[in-house]
């Protein structure tokens, strides 16, 4: 019998199941104080522009090249002129200030110069993981995790200890909520699905089976181009490349990744011929023989668009020889996916069935990446500690799940 998590009260959760009847306290989230914090040559504020791009970022609540929105506490925050002193400049007036995504510019008008160096007083409140544990005794008892800026840590058990489940503190809260429970389900990620390489990308295998040079194309948006990465070698066109080239070790993978961060797979192919972005110098010309293609961004459309999208894109690859395999997206912000899918099931988001669908209906292979970020539910972990931005761009360790999701399609040798 697995334990189950429940409240017991605003910052209480009581653990049952398997003999075991406890109530622990859970410390609420830490309000930090940040004074005295030096800006040179602040930006205009540009309120036309997407929150997290408004202008200058918090250092406090920075989450890769962006901020993790919702954790500025908004009327602690004042720009000054000097360090140490009250004297205030006025927002509105001097300054302007996006609360949720905690970005801030000076105003054309006001007393800021462009040159100045200003300061930031302002409180956050980071969010953390702490980790429901047994000790060696047996006992249960809860392990506080470390607060950090922007995304939290993964609190991890000591020695002689067996992890439970972890209590997410997403930043500023009023009171736990079921959400934030993540009870231990199951240990490990999902088994690797049946291999479908013989029959849904079988000149791929027999190239790799022969030795022969493969060319492949990752095709995607921010994930593919492996945004807030520290290396592109760590994201997971290459990845999948080294590894499949571990599995076949005659064979010889060229990688080439054809990615815009920030865009759809439609405006990657109606890009004008000879941009930075251009699909047929990109993809086509490329002569590969195999294509992943990762659209996140693609999520945005109705049925209708992706059906008639997703045939169009088949119809060109394949016409220039290639073989395809679709990749289902990972789990982005909650607030962008109207929740959270389940872990079990049928994914519910319109944009995965859909994928699903037209690759049933063409006999496309599909990388389910979208089910390892799922199952992280079940085994205590809450998926927004993989997001390097705190919104929707995978870290070094959640670029493994599109890797092994790839992988999925292909035989061991």
């Amino acid at each position: 019998m697995h334990l189950q998590f429940e409240l017991a009260g605003d910052w209480r959760i009581r653990v049952t199941g398997a003999e075991t009847d406890v109530t622990l306290d859970v410390p609420p989230p830490a309000v930090v104080a940040v004074r005295d914090e030096a800006y040179c040559r602040l930006p205009i504020y540009r309120p036309e522009q997407a929150g997290y791009s408004r202008g200058e970022r918090l250092l406090g609540v920075r989450a890769g090249d962006l901020t993790a929105p919702g954790h500025l506490v908004p009327d602690t925050f004042h720009l000054k002129p000097f360090p140490g002193r009250p004297d205030t400049f006025t927002i509105k007036t001097d300054y302007d200030l996006d609360p949720q995504w905690a970005t801030f510019g000076r105003l054309a008008e006001g007393a800021i110069g462009k040159r100045q160096t200003v300061w930031a007083d302002y409180d956050c409140v980071p969010p953390r993981i702490d980790a429901v544990v047994r000790d060696a005794a047996g006992q249960l008892r809860l392990r506080q995790g470390r607060i950090a800026a922007g995304v939290p840590l993964l609190t991890k058990p000591a020695a002689g200890e067996t992890l439970l489940g972890r209590v997410w503190l997403s930043g500023p809260m009023p009171r736990l909520e079921e959400t934030h429970l993540f009870p231990v389900r199951q240990t490990a990620p999902p088994a690797a699905l049946p291999p479908t390489a013989e029959q849904l990308l079988p000149r791929t295998l027999a190239k790799l089976r022969r030795g022969e040079p493969v060319t492949y194309v990752a095709w995607g948006d921010s994930v593919t181009f492996g945004c807030d990465l520290a290396w592109p070698g760590a994201g997971y066109p290459h990845r999948f490349a080294r590894t499949l080239a571990g599995r076949f070790p005659n064979a010889a993978i060229a990688v080439h990744s054809a990615a815009w961060p920030g865009y759809t797979s439609r405006l990657y192919m109606d890009a004008p011929a000879g941009g930075e972005y251009d699909f047929k110098r990109d993809v086509l010309d490329v002569k590969p023989d195999l294509v992943s293609i990762e659209f996140v961004n693609d999520a945005a459309y109705d049925e209708p668009t992706l059906r008639g999208l997703y045939a169009e894109i088949l119809e060109r690859l394949r016409g220039n020889g290639a073989e395809v395999i679709f990749i289902t997206p990972h789990l982005v912000r909650p607030d962008w996916m109207n929740g959270t899918p389940a872990p079990a099931g049928a994914d519910p988001r319109l944009y995965v069935r859909t994928l699903q669908a037209v690759a049933a209906e063409h006999c496309v292979a599909v990388a389910d990446a979208a089910r390892y970020w799922r199952a992280l539910r079940d085994q205590g972990i809450p998926y927004m500690v993989y997001e390097a931005n705190s919104i929707n761009h995978p870290d070094e360790r959640a670029q493994e799940f599109f890797v092994q999701a790839l992988l999925d399609c292909f035989p061991p040798a």
